[in-house]
This record gives C-alpha cells, sequence and structure tokens, in this order.
C-alpha cells in the first residue's frame, strides 16, 4: 500500500521550510544582547530634535527617532546603505525606552576606548534585536559594487599631527571637523557621512591624530573628486590641512536590504 502522507506532516515540513528560508533571508547572527523591556510609542509632535540618551540600566532612550536612524545605529552604516525601506521608515518618528538586560556603564571622557567600543557593539546588538522582534525586520546584507572614494596621500606626503595622550574625541559641524586623537578610520567614518557614499582608508596610516579643517558645505565637485570652480570644497581643505586626497571610483560597498519590515504595535 502507498505511503500517503498526513495533511498536518506536510504543514509541519512546509513550516520548516518556510522558517530555513525566512533565516537565510535574514542572514545576521542573532543578538547576544537584547533589552529586556521596551516600551515604544508614536512622537507627533512635529519638531526636528532628535534625543539618544542613556536609558534604564544603561539601556537606550531616544526621542522623536525615526526608524532609518534605529536601523543606521544597529548596523553601524549610512542611510543610504539600507535599501529597500518604505516611506514611512523616514517619515514616522518614535519615542523608546529600552531597559538593558545586564548593567551598561555611561561612556564618558575617562571610559577606555577598548570598553567604550565594547559597550557601543553591545547596544548595537540590543537594537538590533529590537528591530527584529518588535518591528518584524528581515534584512540581508549584501555587497554591491557602487561609487566609493578612496583615501590617499596626496602628492608632498600626508600634513599629520600624531596625538598626544589624552581622551579621543571627533566634533562634528556643518563645514567644519575637529579631532583629536582619532583614527583615519575614524575619519573616513566621518567623510562617508558628509559625502553620502563609501570612503576607504587607503593611505596604509594606522596612528592617532590631532587634525581640524572647515570648508564650504554644498559647493559643487567634478566627479573625479577634483574641486570645481567658487569656493573651496571638501577636497581641497582634506588636500590643503591635511596632506590627503579623495580619489572617487567604484568599489564594494556593504548594504542592507530589508525584506520586510513593519510598523511596531504602541506599548
Amino acid at each position: 500500500m502507498p505511503y500517503i502522507r498526513k495533511p498536518q506532516s506536510i504543514l509541519t515540513t512546509a513550516s520548516v521550510l518556510f522558517a530555513a528560508v525566512l533565516l537565510n533571508a535574514q542572514n545576521i547572527p542573532q543578538p547576544k544582547y537584547k533589552f529586556d523591556v521596551a516600551s515604544i510609542k508614536p512622537n507627533k509632535s512635529q519638531t526636528t530634535n532628535v534625543w539618544f540618551t542613556p536609558g534604564p540600566n544603561g539601556g537606550l532612550r531616544t526621542e522623536n527617532t525615526n526608524t532609518m536612524a534605529l536601523l543606521t545605529f544597529a548596523f553601524d552604516v549610512r542611510d543610504y546603505q539600507i535599501i529597500g525601506a518604505p516611506g514611512w521608515v523616514n517619515a514616522d518618528r518614535f519615542n523608546i525606552i529600552a531597559t538593558a538586560d545586564q548593567p551598561e556603564a555611561m561612556p564618558g571622557p575617562n571610559m577606555k576606548r577598548d570598553e567604550m567600543e565594547a559597550s557601543f557593539a553591545r547596544q548595537r546588538q540590543r537594537m538590533q534585536g529590537l528591530l527584529l522582534d518588535r518591528f518584524n525586520l528581515v534584512i540581508k546584507p549584501e555587497t554591491r559594487e557602487m561609487p566609493i572614494y578612496s583615501l590617499l596621500i596626496a602628492k608632498g606626503g600626508a600634513k599629520l599631527t600624531e596625538a598626544a595622550e589624552g581622551p579621543p574625541n571627533m566634533r562634528m559641524q556643518r563645514g567644519r571637523l575637529m579631532a583629536r586623537g582619532m583614527t583615519l578610520d575614524n575619519l573616513t567614518n566621518a567623510l562617508s557621512t558628509i559625502l553620502g557614499r563609501p570612503v576607504a582608508n587607503d593611505t596604509g596610516l594606522t596612528a592617532r591624530y590631532d587634525f581640524e579643517f572647515e570648508w564650504t558645505p554644498d559647493t559643487p565637485a567634478t566627479d573625479d573628486g577634483v574641486p570645481g570652480d567658487g569656493p573651496p570644497t571638501i577636497f581641497t581643505a582634506i588636500r590643503e590641512k591635511l596632506g590627503l586626497r579623495l580619489e572617487s571610483k567604484k568599489g564594494p560597498g556593504k548594504v542592507y536590504v530589508i525584506e520586510r519590515i513593519e510598523k511596531p504595535s504602541e506599548n
């Protein structure tokens, strides 16, 4: 007599296959650290002020924050690296109070760099968990060829001062960047935000430096990174002040493709 699979077995098999496909599509490791409790409420204030501050037990508190900011924080990327986000991800804003699963020390000037980086890494994992659990996020990392900038040493050599002892910090304002004790990897991360595309540190320099430069924002530049006519661009400032240059090219860049994301239920 032929074997007849019971409908329940078929359903179970289908569920297992669906779960496997979903896990493969998500393709990110399950966070080791999570928030124990998280309150998420819509913010209808129509203001532009956004706040990220420590929350209960060293967790996280945000006000008037859109989901794109949560995504870029969770995965340590820029918004141009998030692909497939629906419009509400940028438009809708939330207030979140999240309690950490274990006590976290508040970052400060006396915290060692490795301790601070480890703390931020745990917070990023917790935010990933919040997005997975409460926003039903399914996201897949990919590497795609895209326009990037390469940071190189300019003709004549670098004009950089190695940092003295002291807590590292970086402040970025419109048209001005000031850094103390920062690496050029830190600089390229900042430049990625300013220029809206990945910037790779190809200088070979690994020390920590103090540097400061100013530029005129929104000044046009040619596609190869050479300044156009008019006021100095960021390309000019980097070359003249730091002895570095930016070269435009095509290269691999990491992106995260959203396959599913839903508005969280209020609680």
